[in-house]
């Protein structure tokens, strides 16, 4: 896990926290020693060197023994061998009426002078100091350690959440990106290009982002142009405490201008850094409504039918009691469009209802591929359509198991004789 800031800022406060409560202690023990009349120097140096706080424990069992006391008039501190305050003249114990030593209220003569002790009544005696400090101080030791299982927690949480399923990364020089995207992308990223105030310290991106409904994924695509920049960065992901970030590391250069096009698909939506020569740069970051990238995605078309988005490749495979029985490529757009939305549309089935999808057990009737982009790499789609009975399964790989639902899709029987149509050339 790489180490930023805001992580850093939490264990030092963490740290600096901790160290204020152990110098709270030591000043504490000292005071408080010295008050009973004990070692005070021995027992600091007994706190300070004794590890995970057990010389403080030690310290508070062993000043049971020396009370720390208060005369009930004044306040001054008093010893329990005093019969009377030194500074109030108040009595703190029972007295001898003859020669003034300490005596038991119980006893019917003075042991020292034998003189009787009738009437001899009990005087209020001293008081325990009130402590509020001790009370505010165990508070404290017992939270930072809260404190720290809370932070461990939550760092690992944030982890957890931030995963990332792809990273995807292109470069391509400034004048070849616009021969590879669709001219209404190319001229709006022209334009903008073209209106930077470009700042040799800076980085520049174009961000486009959707939550898709596929694998419910947050899918980003960034442009990014950094004046002075080697085409070889280092692209990753970092998770901190507080925040997880794109990390885009590059080296110092004097190479033509181009861009660094990315895609990351994570659980939630992450930020960009950039890093120039070990350096952050600032980042001007401007969000689009368009995909400003050349790598590909994976369209949807329950949102609608996507002329831009349909599949080089459609290839329909049949099948009969377990048998290949036929293969249909299909090139008419109409056609794919229809089954796509249909995919698209169909409902996933509950995680908790899903069926056990096998062709042993439940038979298939229908293998769909389709092939997006071809070369390397290719993207493609698979289908796999089941007949349960009554019911038809359609396995979705694009799709993935979550609490929205399993990869298995519902579909119709219309779908299935609409499939069948198609070989039969009566659809």
């Amino acid at each position: 896990m790489s180490i930023n800031a805001p992580y850093m800022a939490a264990v030092l406060l963490i740290l600096l926290i901790f160290f204020i409560v152990f110098l709270l202690i030591v000043r504490y023990v000292y005071k408080d020693a010295k008050r009973r009349h004990m070692n005070a120097p021995l027992w600091t140096l007994i706190v300070l060197l004794v590890p995970f706080c057990i010389g403080f424990v030690l310290y508070l069992l062993a000043r049971s023994s020396h009370p720390d006391l208060i005369c009930p008039k004044c306040g001054a501190p008093v010893s329990d061998q005093y019969t009377v305050c030194p500074q109030c003249g108040t009595q703190l114990q029972p007295a001898c009426p003859q020669c003034n030593k300490p005596v038991d209220p119980s006893w019917k003569y003075c042991p020292w002078c034998t003189a009787p002790l009738d009437g001899v009544q009990q005087p209020t005696p001293p008081q325990p100091r009130p402590d509020k400090f001790l009370f505010r101080l165990l508070v404290a030791i017992l939270l930072v350690p809260i404190l720290i299982m809370t932070f461990a927690t939550f760092a690992m949480v944030n982890i957890r959440q931030s995963g990332v399923s792809t990273l995807s990364k292109v470069y391509l020089d400034t004048a070849s990106y616009y021969t590879e995207v669709p001219d209404d992308v190319a001229e709006s990223v022209r334009q903008w290009f073209e209106g930077l105030d470009l700042n040799l310290n800076r980085a520049y991106v174009l961000e486009f982002d959707e939550k898709s409904s596929l694998d419910n994924l947050y899918h980003q695509y960034f442009l990014v142009y950094a004046p002075k920049t080697a085409s070889d960065g280092i692209f990753g992901i970092h998770n901190g405490l507080f925040r997880s970030a794109v990390e885009l590391k590059f080296n110092e250069s004097s190479q033509p201008d181009y861009f660094a096009l990315l895609e990351v698909q994570a659980t939630k939506h992450l930020d960009l850094d950039i890093y120039v020569g070990g350096k952050k740069r600032t980042t001007e970051v401007q969000t689009v409504d368009f995909n400003p990238t050349t790598l590909f995605r994976m369209p949807n078309f329950a949102d609608g039918p996507s002329a831009a988005a349909l599949p080089q490749r459609f290839k329909l495979t049949r099948f009969v009691d377990g048998e290949n029985a036929g293969i249909l490529e299909i090139g008419d757009a109409e056609t794919m469009e229809k089954i796509l939305s249909a995919i698209d549309s169909a409902p996933r089935v509950p995680m908790e209802s899903a069926p056990t999808l096998d062709s042993d057990k439940t038979p298939l009737r229908f293998h769909i591929t389709v092939q997006y982009t071809m070369g390397d790499p290719e993207t493609e789609a698979t289908f796999l359509l089941y007949q349960d009975g009554d019911a038809y399964y359609l396995q979705d790989d694009r799709v993935t198991n979550t609490a929205d639902g399993s990869s298995i899709r519902l579909m119709s029987a219309d779908f299935c004789s609409y499939l069948e149509h198609l070989f039969n050339g009566t659809a």
